[in-house]
């Protein structure tokens, strides 16, 4: 079947149409999903449709209706039920922010091409290669949250997932041929730890998240403290007007004017990024926070530990070691062993197998595998 030839995806928006899907869902073993949401277009993304799918037919979901999807999360929180995403860290941080889901049994298609060498691992390249259809992308950067959603949108958000199971019963063959099945299970789990562990951080100072423009670190104190303010007056007119920062004022132009500091709306006008309608928005508050930045306390950022020579050289030697090993495979060095296990590694400097257990997610299979490579290369002087 083409795509034009797929019946639409069953649009679920009332209570009814919920808990029919969920009877329909309860013998499923496998179901893909997929999420979509609004980041482009509002201050705080939030999931705006969930896309299901079985083997035979294929849901969207409305979460912004009054739907009370927790049935669903208990579903998809069922070890015997396996749950397929494409790229699956982003889908389970929004799943966790906006619902609190979790999920034990999960196959990741993109993790699975990634094991297998596969170069171009986006969902369309995987596809076209393996069924030979070439799906849309003109809805990429979609406004997800306006209602009611155009055909179109909801005709690509259904083939996001209409291919995942069959996909996944391709990629499971070739990864059991290879020998990989173990190492892919692994992986999985990890990455479902670390977007676990995400979840659970506690929450940004807010008058820290200035530090994370790019650039930002290299400013004086006095510079600092005027990114701050202009950061402060962009954030909280954005969460006003519910839209993105950077739809306000981008993240370069804040600090180019930071960097040289206006004593004039002219001089405002000069700076590389304003455009005349910025001056004419926000000229006169951006003068002003310049003023406060200039005259409040200057500012430094957070002391981040600079690790000592040793550990530098022993993260070093490990980073080479996999480097080698991902060309020797043909992946990517990541799909070897993580750059946090090699950090991990490199601070502890293990001795024995045994204190490879105590290095966080390094599991059993890359621990037996290459256990005695890594105890090996630390030992060397």
């Amino acid at each position: 079947m083409t795509p034009k030839d797929i019946p639409n995806a069953t649009l679920v928006d009332t209570p009814q149409k919920f808990n029919l899907l969920i009877r329909n869902l309860q013998d499923e073993p496998c179901i893909a999903v997929d999420t979509e949401s609004n980041s482009m277009y509002a201050y705080q993304e939030q999931v705006c449709l969930l896309q299901v799918s079985t083997p035979s037919a294929d849901y969207l979901i409305d979460p912004l209706e009054t739907l009370d999807l927790s049935p669903l999360g208990l579903l998809l929180a069922d070890p015997d039920v396996q749950v397929i995403f494409h790229a699956v860290e982003y889908d389970l941080l929004c799943l966790q922010r906006d619902y609190g889901w979790k999920m034990e049994n999960v196959f990741d298609t993109m993790l699975a091409a990634r094991a297998l060498g596969i170069k171009k691992v986006g969902l369309g390249n995987l596809i076209a290669e393996v069924f030979g259809v070439t799906l849309e992308k003109k809805y990429q950067r979609a406004d997800w949250g306006i209602r009611p959603l155009p055909a179109g949108q909801l005709r690509y958000a259904q083939f996001d997932t209409h291919y995942l199971i069959r996909l996944k019963d391709y990629l499971t063959a070739e990864l059991k041929k290879e020998n990989l099945w173990e190492e892919f299970n692994e992986e999985v789990q990890r990455l479902i730890n670390v977007c676990q562990r995400t979840a659970e951080r506690a929450p940004e100072d807010e008058a820290l998240r200035f530090w994370r423009i790019s650039g930002s670190r290299y400013l004086d104190g006095r510079q600092a403290a005027i990114l701050s303010e202009l950061y402060n007056y962009r954030d909280k007119l954005a969460k006003r007007l519910d839209r993105p920062t950077f739809k306000i004022i981008g993240d370069k132009t804040l600090l180019a004017i930071a960097t040289n500091p206006p004593r004039n709306m002219q001089a405002l006008s000069h700076i590389k990024g304003m455009t005349e309608r910025q001056m004419h928005r926000h000229g006169r508050k951006l003068m002003q926070a310049v003023r406060r930045g200039l005259n409040g306390e200057k500012l430094y950022p957070p002391v981040t530990p600079v690790p000592d020579e040793d550990i530098r050289v022993r993260f070093d030697k490990l980073q080479s070691w996999r480097k080698q090993r991902a060309i020797a495979r043909g992946v990517e060095s990541d799909v070897i062993v993580s750059k946090d296990v090699l950090w991990a590694l490199a601070r502890n400097n293990p001795s024995a197998p045994s204190e490879l257990h105590d290095i966080r997610d390094l599991g059993p299979y890359r621990r037996e595998k290459y256990g005695t490579e890594i105890l090996a290369l630390l030992a060397e002087e």
